[in-house]
């Protein structure tokens, strides 16, 4: 990953572009180090799906494909038979399904079927080309039906003995029939989410989503690959779609394969009357999925049979790479075995051997550990007309697990150089490149929260905020950089590695296109800009450091106490930055948060502030004296920086020992001498909403080192508007948090 910010005097058009890269680094022994293979994860936000989603389509389909030659040889389509072992007579009311029991349909109910005509379909298959042969069985699960389940089993074991893959959808599953599938040589199981959890209830009522996800974590925990995808065409939307795929992208592992299925209306079902979904939709998602989860294999599944010849290519051009291939599919028509080989030979592409991909998932799949961190790798600064004033490869601070080569260009070779720098000296080096600047760039945030560096936000231009930007493309989410410039400049970037130099000269550009307007905006006091996301503190990853230094009482020294609050604010940020080794800028952001605590409920006059360091305030008594002090980047803006209720106040970690548990927001309070926001404020206890994002943040693992955590805010009539929030939790030697200073919004 690469993140680009550039540089601007304060008074002039004289400006510096500063990129960073960064690979996955962890505390482990160099021997343990893993060769870089691909980009996995499994931390995708909803936004960012759909930010993927909603780009230009021509654009998106280009980077799908990039994406998919860094994993899979284009070449190469894996081509699978379905057959149904037992039709009809289903006692679920999926609302797509001709086999539901529950609709007068055109399909008949029909027992299993034995064992030698499903061996011989088999073989029929393997005859034609295909290589995974696929059996369903139109049953809500397994209850009662053991000698059925035996069969299976058999047939299992048997088609696997020809050297074929083999894959069963048979309902509902238990983790112990998940492991006789293993044990019988299952290589696949199917289970679709069909749709996302929010339209699932509108299709299915019989069972649940959580059903499904359980089933599939059996089969997960039996080690056998997970076929998981949906139905397009049910009457989802947009939307939907997206969160289909974030579903199955941020499961613990992604699904070894992703069916696509355009819904074939049935006579009798109460769907028979929904249009075709448009090929474009398809295209987006395929294309959407192979970009979210580049190693697993796409399948064109259920209605590929509509499909023109061209269509089918723009969907090995996105990212598919799998069909289904024979004489029928469960009960919907099929593209034929003859049909299919004239096709692949007019455009190149020929049939994977079986197991084939099993064997480069198994070479190449990351092993990430538990607590791995995106670590700095690269800077480069440009100047206004986009000339290079740094460039320099940083040295790892941690052993290297995955350089991310495929998609940032960086190898071993470069991070271990002579020439690479240390951390620090480029931090200072950067520093004092921007210092006094106005700096552009995409995504800000990120930049100056992992290089660790700190800077008035009236002195950025954020690409990504830039409000005309985000009007003019109507797209929900922070728009990509490619996206940008391909939409303003009509060009490409990103058509192979993203390079940093790349990313800065193509913010400059934009900036430049846009700059009269911009900086008028800004004169007229009309800031062009959105917030950043209220993600924010997922992308300090050293919060997460801070949170547990705080849980184990390894807590800083006193920077201030309450007690000594009764002073000027000058003499109270002289102190803050003497005893917090900070620069009186950010001292003041500091000042502003604790005048808004304890002395002052009027506005700051202060400027806003990006990536503000703590505060550690603590009660009279203070903390043990052996506690070290925090590091000036120990903790990022949770409540108070980019993205949260204002950017004007630092946020402001604590301590407070010991606290009444079963009245532990006023108890918190009282401890920290804030007794007046007791008496005249009304405390909120924020659900759980934010702590289950939480959990799907980068920083969630070490905050877990907390017990009970817990978040409130509290309102004051006489602040102004302003609400103080809170996040602590029990740490090994009492409670601890955070606390900022904003104006609360529920967006």
């Amino acid at each position: 990953m690469l993140c680009t910010f550039t540089r601007l005097s304060a008074r002039s058009v004289i400006a510096r572009g500063l990129v960073r890269g960064h690979a996955t680094a962890v505390s482990l022994p160099a021997a343990e180090r893993t060769e870089e293979s691909s980009l996995l994860r499994h931390s995708w936000t909803k936004s960012e799906i759909s930010e993927i989603y909603h780009g230009p389509l021509l654009d998106l389909v280009f980077r799908a494909a990039s994406v998919h030659r860094k994993h899979f040889d284009p070449s190469k389509i894996q081509m699978c038979t379905l057959m149904n072992i037992k039709t009809g007579g289903c006692t679920e009311d999926c609302s797509y399904c001709s086999q539901s029991s529950r609709y007068s349909t055109p399909t008949s109910a029909s027992r299993l079927l034995q064992n030698e005509p499903v061996i011989q379909a088999a073989l029929k298959a393997k005859e034609n080309g295909s290589t995974r042969f696929c059996m369903g069985a139109a049953w809500r699960d397994l209850q009662g039906r053991k000698s059925g389940f035996n069969r299976i089993l058999e047939m299992v074991a048997e088609i696997r003995g020809m050297g074929m893959e083999v894959c069963t959808t048979l309902g509902m599953l238990t983790p112990e029939q998940a492991r006789q599938l293993k044990e019988a040589g299952l290589t696949a199981y199917n289970h679709n989410l069909d749709t996302s959890r929010e339209f699932y209830p509108k299709v299915i009522t019989t069972r649940s989503y959580d059903d499904r996800l359980s089933t599939i974590e059996a089969v997960q925990d039996a080690g056998i690959n997970v076929c998981s995808g949906g139905i397009l065409g049910l009457g989802e939307t947009d939307e939907d779609r997206v969160g289909l795929i974030w579903e199955v992208a941020t499961m613990r592992a992604h699904p070894e394969s992703f069916p696509v299925n355009a819904l074939v209306p049935i006579a009798g079902t109460p769907l028979e009357n929904n249009p075709l979904i448009p090929h474009q939709t398809i295209l987006r998602t395929i294309a959407t999925a192979r970009i979210a989860m580049p190693s697993t294999i796409i399948r064109l599944s259920a209605g590929r049979h509509k499909f023109s010849e061209t269509e089918q290519a723009m969907c090995f051009m996105a990212g598919a790479n799998a069909v289904f291939t024979g004489e029928k599919m469960l009960t919907t028509p099929c593209s034929s075995w003859d049909e299919d080989k004239d096709m692949f030979s007019r455009w190149g592409l020929e049939g994977m051997k079986s197991f084939e991909q099993a064997a480069v998932r198994e070479k190449e799949l990351p092993r990430y550990p538990e607590r791995s961190v995106n670590m700095l790798a690269k800077v480069t600064v440009v100047d206004y007309w986009g000339n290079e004033m740094m460039e320099a490869f940083v040295r790892p601070t941690e052993p290297v697990v995955d350089y991310r080569t495929a998609h940032t260009g960086i190898t071993e070779e470069n991070l271990d150089s002579p020439q690479a720098l240390p951390f620090d000296v480029v931090q200072a080096k950067v520093t004092d490149l921007i210092s006094g600047y106005i700096i552009i760039g995409h995504t800000l945030w990120n930049d100056l929260s992992v290089l660790g560096i700190c800077h008035l936000a009236i002195n950025t231009r954020d690409i990504a905020l830039y409000l005309p930007f985000r009007k003019a493309i109507k797209q929900e989410g922070t728009p990509g950089l490619p996206t940008l410039v391909w939409i303003f400049m009509g060009r490409y970037i990103h058509c192979g590695t993203s390079d940093s130099t790349e990313n800065a000269r193509a913010c400059m550009d934009l900036f430049r296109s846009t700059e009269h307007n911009w900086e008028q905006s800004a004169l007229n006091g009309n800031w062009p800009c959105a917030l950043p996301p209220v993600g924010y503190a997922r992308f300090h990853p050293t919060l997460d450091h801070c949170m547990m230094q705080l849980a184990t009482n390894e807590v800083p020294k006193v920077v201030v106490n309450l007690a000594d609050l009764g002073q000027s604010q000058e003499n109270f940020v002289d102190k803050a930055s003497r005893n917090a080794h900070i620069d009186k800028q950010h001292a003041w952001a500091m000042g502003n948060t604790v005048q808004t605590l304890v002395l002052d409920l009027g506005p700051p006059n202060a400027w806003p502030y990006f990536a503000v360091p703590a505060l550690t305030l603590v009660p009279p008594k203070g903390p043990l004296p052996e506690s070290e002090a925090l590091k000036q980047t120990s903790i990022g803006s949770l409540l108070a920086g980019p993205g949260s209720e204002s950017d004007e106040f630092a946020d402001v970690g604590f301590w407070c020992g010991e606290i009444e548990e079963d009245n532990k927001e006023v108890s918190i309070l009282q401890s920290l001498s804030l007794d007046p926001w007791v008496q005249k404020g009304a405390i909120t206890r924020l659900d759980d909403a934010p702590l289950r994002t939480l959990r799907k943040s980068e920083m969630w693992e070490l905050c877990e080192a907390l017990a009970d955590l817990t978040e409130f805010r509290v309102e004051r009539p006489d602040a102004g508007g302003r609400v103080i929030h809170v996040m602590a939790g029990k740490g090994v030697k009492g409670w601890c948090g955070l606390i900022g200073v904003g104006i609360w919004s529920d967006e």
